[in-house]
């Protein structure tokens, strides 16, 4: 019995040395621009998560002892290294960003070439800062014995190189992280199914009288797109603020019926948009402010019609220079709410306003469109979106003196937003 007891007791012990072995001595030097010494506790707890940690004092002493100077660079760190007897030795940097602060460190680890990464935060004490800190920490003390130590200093091209790609790779999460995908996306694609609906009414002058009114109905698909080029590499300048978008509606299986008669004309309802825009960022929300091409048209088929006059209706291609205004605001961390407002300044509105029908006239338009959207996932969700396009067209001379033609639609679509 006591033998076994024994045999478990050794096995433990053993075990538990195997452990502490196996868990690197790291050095933590004093962090440049931490003249409290808070932050450079924060990466001594974050160390010590991953090994055993030698205090920024002890390390202060021996770089005195050793007389150097320059400890931020791979010959230095070789050196301290071996002096402490360590397995990594890391250096840092504290130095004001904008409104925050950010933490530069570097890791020189046996067996690796040197890690560089750069962190910003508000706080010290914020816990998403420091487990930003201990994941980063966490690939970069694992030593690796498969690379033996090299007297030489790492050549600088590769370093350079490598500290770049991970500061690049770093940079891009970052910036992920500090852009809200609703409300300031870099690229948001949506499309889905809805309805939309038509209504063309008429007022008569004195004396005259008006065509009947038309109303119709259909399913529609939608369609919108919007991407900001230069966003993907950086938040800041006017080149990241500028953005490309589209957005398209398509009456799916729209006919109308003829009066009088049993045939149906099949029509074809389309709204679109394409443009540019330059987007304000505030807080968790943006305004952007554009120009677009911008059309909507309502044409009948009657090629099938034994005459055209059957279908005393008149056909409508609005064509328009349209600014607009888009505003995305954050309700909460996954939903979103959008606001457009366009005043299109229509250029051209077909044969509504030709001879054939009500004669020349002028056209006042509007859009608006609405739009709440419901992220699933950082980089996917839904997009619920309702529309009312107006024009109000007044004629100049007929029995004809004004008529209103609206369309409002709604539709349901997956998002898919970086």
């Amino acid at each position: 019995m006591r033998s076994s007891i024994a045999i478990l007791v050794m096995v433990v012990v053993a075990s538990w040395s195997a452990v502490a072995f196996a868990k690197p001595k790291v050095a933590v030097a004093p962090l440049d621009g931490d003249a409290d010494g808070k932050i450079g506790a924060v990466v001594s707890d974050a160390a010590s998560a991953h090994g055993t940690v030698t205090s920024a004092k002890v390390v202060a002493k021996a770089l005195k002892d050793l007389s150097i100077s320059d400890p931020d660079t791979a010959k230095a760190a070789k050196k301290l290294r071996k002096h402490l007897g360590v397995d990594a030795v890391i250096y840092g940097k504290v130095e004001p960003v904008g409104g925050k602060k950010q933490l530069r460190i570097s890791v020189y680890t046996h067996g690796k070439k040197p890690e560089h990464f750069e962190l910003e935060f508000k706080k010290s004490s914020s816990k998403a800062f420091h487990n930003k800190l201990r994941d980063e920490l966490t690939t970069l003390l694992a030593p690796d014995e498969s690379v033996k130590e090299d007297d030489s200093e790492p050549a600088a091209s590769d370093e350079e190189a490598n500290a770049r790609a991970r500061k690049h790779a770093r940079h891009l999460k970052v910036l992920e992280a500090e852009r809200p995908p609703l409300t300031q996306p870099v690229v948001i694609a949506d499309a889905g199914i809805g309805g939309v609906h038509r209504s063309l009414n008429y007022v008569a002058n004195a004396g005259g009288s008006t065509p009947p009114p038309v109303g119709t109905g259909a399913f529609a698909v939608q369609l919108d797109g919007e991407v900001y080029p230069a966003a993907f590499d950086s938040l800041e300048g006017n080149a990241a603020s500028l953005g490309i978008f589209g957005s398209l509606n398509k009456a799916v299986g729209l006919s109308i019926s003829i009066p009088g008669a049993t045939q149906s004309a099949s029509i074809s309802e389309t709204t679109f948009a394409l443009g540019g825009r330059y987007r304000f960022v505030f807080g968790q929300s943006s305004v952007a402010a554009g120009l677009a091409f911008w059309g909507q048209t309502f044409t009948a088929d009657r090629s099938s019609l034994t005459t055209p006059t059957q279908l005393n209706m008149p056909d409508t291609t609005y064509y328009a220079i349209a600014p607009d205004v888009l505003l995305r605001l954050a309700l909460t961390p996954t939903v979103g709410l959008a606001l457009q407002l366009d005043l299109p300044l229509v250029l051209a509105s077909g044969p509504i306003t030709e001879p054939t029908y009500f004669g020349v006239g002028t056209v006042f338009a509007f859009a608006f469109q609405g739009a709440v959207d419901i992220a699933l996932d950082r980089h996917y969700g839904l997009h619920l979106a309702t529309f009312l396009d107006q024009e109000s067209l007044s004629f100049k001379a007929g029995m004809v003196g004004s008529a209103t033609d609206r369309t409002i639609g709604l539709s349901i679509a997956f998002g898919v937003m970086y």
